[in-house]
């Protein structure tokens, strides 16, 4: 049983750099984003997947622990098995895990608007080219595109 507790040990403490490393990929995202940066997104979005591909992998193993462990395969039997730990440094290690988390997924929640609001903007500037809609642009009449309900008087 020493040993899967070291296991699940080892997982926790690798669950923080992990996550330190997609905070930091999110900040970076975040950052190619605001200045449309599209070679940086290539390159922060290969190193979240790989964190992330990381993160997964090391999930299977805990549940594996746990399991193991006799322990529930969920949020629950993490927390029971932290709160048997003889040493505090695995309850806070947790606490700094959940810190982090939290963070990241402000972030990613932040990048999801921009992203969004990128998108937006792609979609009106192509709409434009393709000369459907009211876009906001003025149009090859000098007119901004909206027809008007005036009549001229002569």
């Amino acid at each position: 049983m020493a040993k899967n507790n070291s296991a699940l040990q080892d997982f926790v403490e690798q669950q923080l750099p992990l996550l330190q490393r997609l905070l930091l990929a999110l900040q970076s995202e975040e950052q190619a984003l605001v200045n449309n940066d599209i070679d940086a997104l290539e390159q922060v979005t290969l190193e979240k997947n790989q964190v992330v591909n990381l993160f997964l992998s090391g999930q299977q193993q805990l549940l594996r622990q746990l399991q193991q462990e006799g322990l529930p395969l969920n949020q629950d039997g993490l927390m029971a098995w932290l709160k048997a730990q003889p040493n505090k440094s695995s309850q806070d290690d947790r606490a700094l895990a959940k810190t982090l988390q939290a963070a990241a997924q402000e972030i990613n929640r932040s990048n999801g608007l921009l992203i969004q609001r990128l998108s937006s903007r792609t979609q009106a500037g192509l709409s434009a080219l393709r000369g459907q809609g009211d876009t906001g642009l003025y149009g090859p009449s000098g007119q901004n595109g909206q027809a008007s309900n005036f009549r001229a008087i002569v």
